[in-house]
């Protein structure tokens, strides 16, 4: 079993610590897993993997030159060992494939594994949290973040083909 070493850094807020790193999408994809409802009724809680946007994910990485800074959330589960070095700010973990539970960012995660290109991508990992701790912060997630308006996004497009009009780009 292969021992992965990153560096990281310790974050706490209101008590609770995580880890922020950037990992490979080729580690990421041997440690990590979703739990959803559909495949365990009674402890998963994400919804199912929509294939579709999985996809899209992965062309728009591979045919636009895409990019995503926006961090995967992880739990760590027992069974990586994963501990954190304060004095190298290095976190490691065994390589397990259901080592890391993914609580955020599954269609992004599963479209760059799609992509079938490695890339290293901003990662925040919870470490000892419980079932019931994984969940609340499932819910915290998905229910106090809010997405951009339509009406806005709508806007800004028909602003960004004003520009490139007036660039000559269109």
């Amino acid at each position: 079993m292969s021992v992965h070493i990153y560096d990281a850094l310790l974050c706490t807020q209101n008590k609770q610590e995580f880890y922020i790193t950037v990992l490979p999408t080729e580690v990421l994809e041997k440690v990590c897993y979703v739990s959803s409802r559909d495949q365990d009724p009674k402890e998963g809680f994400q919804r199912s993997l929509n294939e579709s946007r999985a996809k899209d994910i992965a062309n728009y990485m591979n045919n636009r030159d895409g990019f995503i800074p926006s961090a995967i959330i992880l739990s760590a589960q027992d069974s990586v060992q994963f501990s954190y070095n304060k004095k190298n700010n290095t976190i490691n973990f065994k390589e397990n494939t259901h080592g890391f539970m993914v609580l955020d960012g599954q269609h992004r995660l599963y479209g760059l594994f799609k992509s079938g290109k490695n890339y290293y991508i901003p990662v925040v990992i919870f470490n000892n949290l419980n079932t019931m701790d994984e969940v609340n912060l499932f819910i915290d997630i998905n229910t106090t973040q809010k997405g951009v308006p339509t009406n806005l996004l709508l806007d800004i497009k028909n602003l960004l083909k004003y520009e490139n009009l007036i660039k000559g780009t269109v």
